[in-house]
């Protein structure tokens, strides 16, 4: 979560002292809480309470467990120069990470689009909106996804063979008949919708 705690802090526009970093754990599996480790000072230690403070405040507005102070937030100036708008928005994505970790997609998840990486996956409509388009799915080159290491968890958008360029199709009947999938995958009828890891929309004709 550095490189995220390190753009949301140069959006925030403040700055602040102390440097204490947070205990490392994993989101998907985090210990009971031996909370933060504070400087030998007074007010190094008002000020570091002060930033655990905030960051509890955060993770309990999204309902989110008390046990998640105990994993590795960067440094507390890290936390200080979040102003309150962008430390809920990190503990969003904590709360997004989790849940993709989880195989399940966030509220606001709710856009069929296509990523390089992770094939077919749900976007957020404000991200997709902006993203080119191939066979009428917005692309990506990465998304939120990625980082689940367990493919099959990711809940997938319905697709159709028929509309795949992995798909072969019956040479007896091609417009209705059965087909096969080029790289293994099950045979679907063209445009029977379900999941699919590996769909590959046709180009669009121009």
């Amino acid at each position: 979560m550095g490189r995220l705690l390190e753009a949301l802090r140069a959006e925030s526009e403040k700055r602040v002292e102390p440097e204490l970093r947070c205990e490392s754990a994993n989101v998907a599996n985090v210990s009971p809480v031996e909370h933060l480790r504070f400087a030998d000072s007074q007010d190094s230690q008002g000020a570091d309470a002060l930033q655990c403070g905030r960051l509890l405040a955060a993770l309990r507005r999204e309902w989110l467990p008390d046990e998640w102070m105990g994993l590795d937030h960067g440094s507390l100036a890290d936390l200080a120069a979040l102003n309150d708008a962008a430390l809920d928005a990190y503990v969003r994505c904590l709360r997004d990470s989790d849940l993709h970790e989880r195989g399940k997609k966030s509220q606001d998840e709710i856009t069929p689009a296509l990523c390089r990486h992770c094939g077919p996956i749900w976007l957020a409509p404000e991200v997709a909106a902006v993203a080119p388009k191939l066979g009428g799915l917005p692309r990506v080159l990465g998304c939120p996804w990625c980082h689940v290491k367990n493919r099959r968890l990711i809940p997938r958008p319905l697709v159709k063979c028929g509309n795949c360029e992995h798909f072969d199709r019956d040479t007896i009947n091609p417009e209705a008949g059965m087909g096969t999938c080029k790289i293994g995958q099950d045979s679907h009828y063209p445009m029977a919708a379900h999941e699919c890891l590996c769909f590959r929309p046709t180009e669009e004709k121009k």
